[in-house]
């Protein structure tokens, strides 16, 4: 008997949650939706809203997109990041 192939439920990695959190925040604190942030940098709402909820490991590119979009080094971006793991 083949059994059939069952969803596995995602599990979020603390990374990820981390860096979702710093983008989010610094969105908010520069009074942007997701939407404006789409527009800046070309990507789909929705995967930005996954990479905040810390679904998705962006690559460096998205990472690099997201530091211009809010006008701000990869490196600060990354040490918010730091700061909520």
């Amino acid at each position: 008997m083949v059994k059939p192939k069952t969803k596995t439920a995602h599990r979020v990695k603390p990374s990820h949650k981390a860096l979702g959190a710093a983008i989010s925040q610094l969105r908010q604190e520069q009074g942007l939706r997701q939407a404006d942030i789409a527009a800046i940098t070309g990507l789909h709402p929705s995967y930005i809203s996954d990479i905040e909820l810390g679904k998705r490991n962006p690559t460096w590119t998205v990472l690099t997109q997201f530091a211009k979009a809010f006008s701000i080094k990869l490196s600060e971006l990354v040490q918010r990041a730091e700061q909520h793991g």
